[in-house]
Formats: structure tokens, C-alpha cells, sequence
């Protein structure tokens, strides 16, 4: 490896693959918060999309809906139902390609980046989902098949597709026909 190689490796990717996992670290660290974000943008979505009535406690991770005037019901984003969780997962390959130099180091960082998003994304639609069915129709009915059912399924989907975004990033962040050649 040439002294130019080695200090690009030294100087970008090392530390680059060290606030990855840093930031995976920190997603399991402090996934109590980033529960009670998630709980206070599901609030923010009901109230001003769907014009219900519901309060978020962030520091509890929890939101209340209130399917009835005189009746509040209250939601609690577990662990296992946050990004938290998940963005160790996300982080963990992206540290090994960063250390492994198999491409340029912006696309692991893209593709984290983009399947971080799309995860995120499809889990704030299920919790608000979730709690829509709850401000609707209480604990009572649909609410736990919603739950048992909608809610897995989802979950599932914004796992496939936000590894989907991921291998897509990875796919165009190096030449995937040696040069001369003409893609198809």
C-alpha cells in the first residue's frame, strides 16, 4: 500500500468508520429518545393530518389518543418497535466496508443514509397507522389484529426495502463493467 493509499485510509475512512459505529452505538445508547421522537412526530401526524386528538409524552415514549370526548387511551413505543434498534443493523456493514475499502467511502455512507431514511420513514407511517386504529376505535375491535398483523407486515417491508435502498446505494458507488465495455 503506497504512503498516498495509507493516509487516505488513515485520515477518511478510519474515522469515518468510527462515527458509524458510534452513531449505531449511540442509536441502542439512547433509544429511549429516539422513542419519544418517534412518539411526538406520530402525535404531530394525527393532530395536523387527521385532525385527531392526541398528546405525546416523549420522555415516557408514550401518546395518548382519544377515541371518545371523555375517553384517552395511551400508546407506549416499545423498544422493539423503534429505529433504535435497527440502526446498529444498518451500521454494522457499513463500518465493515468503510475498514474493508471495497469502494468509494461514500457509498456505504449513502446507502446507510438511505436505508436509515426509508426505515424510519415506513416506521413513523405504522406507529401513526397503529394509533390512527386506536384513536378510531379504542383497544376495543381492530386494534390488536392492526397491531399482531398490519403492524408486522410492515415492519417486514421496511426491512426489505430499506436493504433494497441499501444494496442499490452500494450497486452505484462502484464500476460495475470493467472500463471499455458498454452496459446493456
Amino acid at each position: 500500500m503506497s504512503i498516498r493509499a495509507w493516509a487516505g485510509y488513515a485520515l477518511v475512512r478510519l474515522p469515518l468508520a468510527v462515527a458509524v459505529a458510534a452513531l449505531g452505538i449511540a442509536g441502542v445508547a439512547h433509544q429511549a429518545v429516539l422513542r419519544g421522537l418517534e412518539a411526538g412526530i406520530a402525535v404531530t401526524a394525527l393532530t395536523s393530518l387527521f385532525g385527531r386528538r392526541a398528546i405525546a409524552s416523549p420522555a415516557y415514549a408514550n401518546l395518548y389518543v382519544s377515541p371518545a370526548p371523555d375517553h384517552w387511551v395511551a400508546l407506549h413505543v416499545a423498544p422493539s418497535c423503534s429505529l433504535g434498534l435497527i440502526l446498529p443493523a444498518l451500521c454494522a456493514p457499513t463500518v465493515v466496508l468503510l475498514i474493508l475499502r471495497p469502494m468509494r467511502p461514500w457509498a456505504p455512507l449513502m446507502a446507510l443514509g438511505s436505508a436509515t431514511a426509508v426505515f424510519a420513514v415506513c416506521n413513523l407511517a405504522r406507529i401513526t397507522g397503529l394509533a390512527l386504529v386506536c384513536s378510531r376505535w379504542g383497544f376495543d375491535g381492530p386494534f390488536h389484529t392492526a397491531h399482531a398483523w398490519a403492524g408486522t407486515f410492515v415492519t417486514i417491508a421496511a426491512c426489505a426495502v430499506a436493504v433494497a435502498a441499501y444494496l442499490h446505494c452500494l450497486s452505484r458507488g462502484r464500476r460495475l463493467t470493467p472500463r471499455g465495455t458498454n452496459r446493456p
